[in-house]
């Protein structure tokens, strides 16, 4: 009977310390830890980078709004000029609510140039880094199709910025991920405002 009790112990011997290994999870925890771990870094680094964005062209939506609130009101009798009074006063009060609001990275201040057509003008930025930033200003705009109201086509304003963004973070995290990846993490964030003239 001893015998058979002590063979019994002998084969449950190299059972239990199966179970100690297989058993014991504080390791698979640390290996799961260590995959997750740059995923949620990017995943954070993101909302950061992409929230930043996001109130970018906030701002960048009620500079834009502001230059053609003041726009509609200017006249349109100065128009025949190659840089009108007026329209490099809309440029003014959009560049300084921008600079208001902390967005310097891109000066607008090449222009105004005008379109080939109608009565719009640009401006750009004399930083290479912001090639792609345009500030149109056009005071003919006509609506498509024309918004005729007593027989008269309204003539509008329209007010456009692409402003060029560069996510300042998620560019070097998405790296952790992806080593290889050729992400350049640059976009344009547009913004536009139309109001009809009131002169």
């Amino acid at each position: 009977m001893k015998r058979q009790h002590r063979d019994e112990k002998c084969r449950s011997a190299p059972r239990r310390i199966t179970r100690r290994i297989w058993g014991d999870t504080s390791g698979s925890q640390v290996l799961e830890f260590a995959l997750i771990l740059p995923f949620m870094v990017v995943m954070l680094v993101g909302v950061f980078d992409f929230g930043a964005a996001w109130t970018l062209r906030d701002k960048i939506t009620n500079g834009v709004r502001e230059g053609t609130r003041l726009a509609v009101r200017e006249s349109t009798l100065d128009l025949s000029q190659s840089q009108p009074p007026s329209i490099i006063a809309v440029h003014d009060v959009i560049t300084s609510y921008l600079s208001n609001a902390g967005i310097t990275q891109c000066p607008i201040d090449v222009g105004p140039t005008q379109a080939a057509t109608g009565l719009a003008w640009n401006y750009t930025s004399s930083l290479p880094s912001c090639g792609k930033l345009l500030l149109t200003i056009d005071r003919g705009y006509v609506d498509n199709p024309p918004l005729v109201v007593n027989g008269s086509t309204v003539i509008m304003t329209r007010v456009s910025l692409q402003y060029p963004y560069r996510f300042t973070v998620f560019n070097s995290a998405i790296h952790l991920v992806a080593a290889d990846s050729s992400y350049s993490g640059n976009f344009i964030i547009n913004a536009q405002s139309i109001m009809q003239n009131l002169n």
